[in-house]
């Protein structure tokens, strides 16, 4: 661990912790959508005398459900995911349990829905989102998308979420939902 590497260094429990959200970033910007700061540990060995330490760093494995006793957990491993579908609703209504939209349009592998009419160029859309199917799950990506999709202050709520298909057991594949909300004054260069 680069931060704690320097002999003679003391022992602080707070860069530990900071070390565990960088592991955990680096992991989830390598696919690891599921990965958890809380798989991360460290063990202190003060044993060794001398006012020294020990330092191992471990990674849990989850727990998943048994096959065979569907009541127990064991050990599992983590998992790399790529994205799949990527669902783009323009008409998203945060108040309401209905998804709202009635038409879709896919267009370059992407599906967008809405109502009646799509009010936005699906091209400009895509230009701000940077997820792609078939690529591997990055959360840069997701924040890039994030920050882009805000900056064109035309929506005033963008949520970004993840659902592993259902469909699809032999490969980890993670459908993209893009949820966002128009703002009541719409910047018309998205037209």
């Amino acid at each position: 661990f680069p931060s704690h590497d320097t002999p003679g260094k003391q022992y602080d429990a707070d860069l530990l912790d900071a070390e565990r959200t960088k592991i955990t970033r680096e992991m989830k910007m390598n696919g690891y959508y599921f990965f958890e700061k809380d798989y991360i540990r460290f063990d202190v060995d003060t044993s060794i005398g001398n006012r020294q330490i020990d330092l191992k760093c471990i990674i849990n494995n989850p727990l998943v459900r048994d096959s065979i006793k569907k009541d127990s957990l064991v050990p599992g491993h983590h998992k790399i995911y790529r994205v799949g579908k990527i669902f783009i609703n323009t008409q998203f209504n945060p108040k309401s349990l209905d998804f709202g939209c009635t038409d879709t349009l896919t267009y370059n592998g992407y599906i967008f829905t809405y109502n009646k009419t799509l009010k936005f160029n699906p091209e400009t859309l895509m230009d701000n989102l940077f997820l792609h199917s078939g690529k591997g799950y990055q959360i840069n990506r997701v924040e890039q998308s994030y920050r882009r999709l805000g900056d064109l202050k035309t929506f005033r709520f963008t949520n970004i979420s993840f659902v592993p298909d259902p469909n699809n057991t032999k490969e980890n594949i993670l459908d993209a939902y893009s949820a966002l909300t128009p703002s009541s004054k719409r910047n018309t260069n998205l037209s």
